[in-house]
């Protein structure tokens, strides 16, 4: 006796659809939506990454879905159609053997061991894999706003500093009392230890350009406002280890080498034997591509 499955989902109710074999996910007269297919079509959607928190009724509307695509589909014949149609279910045929085909030919000849290739690039490119040059630093910030215009606060900003420069001992007790820095006021203006590049473009270059640490000389200004900033420590980019390191230069040695398999795969094929491009039919289908390109791009008065 044949198998019923009965399933209520939000938009779509599919019932008593009588399951021929065990492997046949939904049946409908001669149309059979089998588990191959599905599994195909799941492959196709998540690949190895499924979502961890589909719902159930979310996983039985996939199925549906692709049990109502697969009736569609049968319900147009290759023969009934014209040429460009067919030409249009051939190209999608053949994009995927071709995918399919490309992909045993990566199996078969991708290299096992990558270790060696990216010991061998971590030793012969170490500048690709340095730690950034940081800084540690405290500032106070001058702000520009409604209460306060830039001559104002640049006036203000050139007065504190003075008192930074007389008694550099005074530096938190003025961030605290001045900076309009609301995060770091209560630290003493100071900003931890930062990358390179993780600042405004001015305020990275006073810091960094510096030889040593130190008070910054003169005022910084950023579209924050005035900065009085105070270096407290440069630490030069520090090579990482190659274990912290491996997994990325094996990936990449392995995008290299599938790269390099499916560049040899298209040069293998266009050096095969009378391989002949039609130059003619070409140029007519550019000369056609471009001139429907201009009526798409034609407006109406």
């Amino acid at each position: 006796m044949p198998k019923i499955l009965t399933w209520f989902m939000p938009l779509f109710v599919v019932t008593q659809l009588a399951v021929a074999s065990d492997d046949a996910v939904v049946v409908q007269g001669t149309v059979v939506l089998p588990e191959s297919y599905v599994s195909a079509a799941i492959a196709e959607r998540w690949g190895k990454n499924p979502p961890a928190d589909m719902a159930d009724v979310a996983f039985r509307r996939f199925i549906v879905n692709l049990f109502v695509q697969k009736k569609l589909a049968s319900t147009l014949p290759l023969e009934s159609m014209d040429a460009v149609q067919q030409a249009r279910v051939q190209l999608a045929i053949d994009k995927t053997l071709a995918a399919m085909a490309l992909e045993r030919r990566i199996e078969a000849q991708m290299p096992t061991d990558f270790e060696h290739a990216a010991l061998a690039t971590y030793r012969a490119f170490p500048e690709r894999y340095m730690t950034p040059a940081e800084a540690e630093a405290a500032h106070i910030l001058i702000a520009v706003n409604e209460t306060r215009c830039d001559e104002q606060a640049r006036e203000l900003a050139e007065e504190v500093r003075e008192r930074v420069a007389k008694v550099p001992g005074a530096f938190a007790a003025l961030a605290e009392a001045y900076s309009d820095d609301q995060v770091t006021k209560t630290v003493g203006g100071s900003l931890g230890r930062f990358a390179k590049g993780k600042m405004v473009p001015e305020f990275d270059a006073a810091v960094f350009g510096r030889k040593e640490p130190g008070l910054v000389e003169g005022l910084v200004k950023t579209r924050f406002g005035y900065h009085i900033i105070r270096v407290d420590g440069l630490f030069a980019p520090q090579l990482k280890t190659f274990e912290s390191v491996r997994e990325q230069i094996v990936a990449e040695e392995r995008d290299r080498a599938r790269a390099s398999i499916v560049e040899a795969t298209r040069n293998e094929i266009l050096d095969l034997p009378d391989v002949h491009i039609n130059e003619s039919v070409v140029s007519r289908l550019f000369d056609e591509l471009k001139a429907r390109n201009g009526e798409g791009n034609t407006t109406s008065r």
